[in-house]
């Protein structure tokens, strides 16, 4: 099992560097690009900001919105509205 923690948008990036750096540290930041809990919003760009080589994206991401997080180094992304449509 590997632990990982998400970070909503109002969250600032550096509230996950102790859980980087500390005894077990997380494997996996997930930046939110959007509020979460609710599907179908507007992708956020201002959290292409918050990457680092340990965060991946959620949130509004589509065939729009791919390329910004792929210029931010995204390796993961997860498009729920958009495989799901909601």
């Amino acid at each position: 099992m590997r632990p990982g923690v998400a970070l909503k948008p109002g969250t600032p990036i550096e509230e996950v560097y102790p859980l980087l750096d500390g005894e077990n540290p997380v494997e996996m930041v997930l930046v939110m690009t959007l509020e979460p809990a609710f599907g179908g919003q507007k992708f956020m760009p201002e959290m292409m900001d918050k990457f680092d080589s340990v965060m991946k994206f959620d949130g509004g991401l589509g065939t729009s919105t791919f390329d910004a997080a792929a210029s931010a180094r995204a390796n993961f992304i997860v498009a729920g509205s958009l495989v799901f449509g909601a």
